[in-house]
């Protein structure tokens, strides 16, 4: 620098790509991973209690939403099928198709700030919105979208999902009958055998 001498760097290589474009697009890493399980210590209260976490993996804060909409909570049976909405799940279903899921993390009272490392859970009742009275294996993963890093214009639908893990919930057919009984449209055909 002082004495007119050529200095050299390392080279360098610098990558501008159009994020509308598909074909030149980076692959992305989304901020956040889900994770669910069964919670043991709900179990006594509720049939299929899931527990739901969403984990910042990324170096920055980023705002998340505890919403599980229905076409992001996979649950198959032991064919491969998708279970059944009960008529509890219908209700919620249409109330939801009522929310824009394209605005999903606008509503601040359902948004939460997560620093690197932080998690957000909540609990989704299986049981309530799901028919699971058929005895079998089920298998349940949440895929959702990365909203977080949501480009403004971008549809929802272009962006990269998130896949939680798989468990396997397995009914027997004592708790399929169980079940049944408690389902409103059972009580009601047991009280009018009864009388």
């Amino acid at each position: 620098p002082g004495n007119n001498r050529l200095v050299k760097s390392n080279p360098i290589a610098v990558t501008v790509i159009d994020p509308h474009n598909k074909r030149n697009a980076l692959p992305l890493h989304p901020p956040f991973i889900v994770t669910i399980r069964l919670d043991q210590h709900r179990r006594s209260e509720r049939e299929f209690p899931l527990l739901v976490c969403q984990t910042n993996i990324s170096d920055r804060a980023i705002t998340l939403d505890n919403f599980t909409f229905k076409d992001e909570l996979h649950i198959l049976d032991s064919q491969g099928s998708p279970v059944p909405l009960t008529e509890e799940g219908k209700k919620n279903e249409a109330y939801w198709a009522g929310k824009e899921r394209e605005n999903r993390g606008a509503d601040a009272s359902h948004t939460w700030r997560l620093l690197p490392g932080q998690s957000l859970c909540g609990i989704q009742s299986l049981d309530i919105g799901w028919d699971l009275t058929n005895p079998g294996q089920y298998s349940i993963q949440i895929v959702r979208s990365d909203y977080p890093d949501r480009a403004p214009g971008q549809e929802m639908k272009d962006l990269p999902l998130v896949r939680s893990n798989t468990i396997t919930v397995a009914v027997s057919p004592k708790t399929s009958s169980r079940m049944r009984s408690n389902l409103p449209e059972h009580r009601e055909q047991a009280q009018s055998l009864s009388q």
